[in-house]
């Protein structure tokens, strides 16, 4: 006889999830998921994220954002496993919306391979340090870009770079005074430049917004399909043509947003919460 299929409330009851992590990341994560969803949770041991892509570039990140974060997690679910999977992918650079200032672009994802089951959300956001300094010309450079980015309380990288632009990491995770002295006294004949170093273990800043898609996550599982009560319902996409406040024709900004429940199918359908679009996004009125 096959087991009864799970209720709603019991999606999570005596589940382990697995965090897929090598660089801190449980230390947010873990706690608000025992907290708020009773889910006890673990770490693979020896797990290597640098397979999928480093900040450095000594392993490039092949896959978009989200691919890599699925088969992030379904490789440590493999590696141990366990069918309940989290896990976290980070993308620096210019804001999408304020291209003139750095951005942090956090995604988080949940895999339930037992009630089939993929749920994503995203914060980004301008709360970031990250920048970097393409030449240092001496010890007094170094250490003002130091301080502008929160150093030591945040790690930074330093690197070799050669007439034709080929870099070499020096040296990761430079936490401390004396050994951001000490590695530049060591290599200061080369060409260098300094980064700010992103992996969340030597970046509290980041560590905090992954803390704020966590718990962004963790509100979309607890609301309930109203048909099915169902956890995570809030899968998003929209209906475009919203009108023109000028000219009435439909521009590429949502209508209608739909929210679906991944269970039972459900959609509830909302209106967007302006009538007519401005002008500007119009693309006959502004071209």
């Amino acid at each position: 006889m096959s087991a009864a299929a799970p209720t709603p409330d019991s999606i999570w009851a005596g589940r382990t999830a697995i965090i897929a992590t090598q660089h801190g990341k449980e230390r947010v994560i873990g706690p608000l998921l025992l907290f708020h969803l009773g889910l006890s949770w673990r770490v693979p041991p020896d797990f290597n994220t640098d397979l999928f892509g480093t900040f450095t570039g000594e392993v490039e990140r092949v896959d978009d954002p989200i691919t890599t974060l699925r088969k992030k997690i379904t490789t440590a679910l493999d590696e141990t496993g366990e069918t309940l999977g989290i896990g976290n992918e980070g993308s620096f650079g210019p804001h999408p919306e304020m291209p003139w200032i750095p951005g942090d672009q956090e995604l988080l994802m949940l895999i339930d391979k037992e009630n089939k089951l993929e749920v994503v959300e995203m914060v980004t956001t301008t709360e970031t340090n990250y920048s970097s300094l393409s030449e240092i010309t001496s010890w007094e450079v170094l250490e003002n870009f130091a301080k502008q980015v929160l150093f030591p309380s945040h790690g930074l990288i330093l690197k070799s770079v050669t007439e034709t632009g080929i870099f070499t990491v020096i040296k990761k995770g430079i936490a401390d005074w004396s050994t951001l002295r000490e590695t530049f006294d060591r290599h200061q004949n080369e060409k260098l430049m300094a980064e700010t170093d992103m992996r969340a273990n030597y970046n509290p800043t980041r560590l905090n917004v992954i803390e704020q898609v966590t718990r962004k996550l963790i509100q979309r599982l607890e609301t309930k399909c109203p048909q099915c009560g169902w956890p995570a319902f809030g899968e998003v996409s929209w209906i475009t043509g919203l009108p023109c406040e000028n000219c009435n024709r439909p521009t590429r900004l949502g209508k209608f947003k739909l929210t679906t429940c991944q269970h039972c199918g459900f959609i509830k359908e909302d209106p967007a919460a302006s009538p007519l679009a401005s002008a500007q996004f119009c693309d006959f009125c502004n071209p």
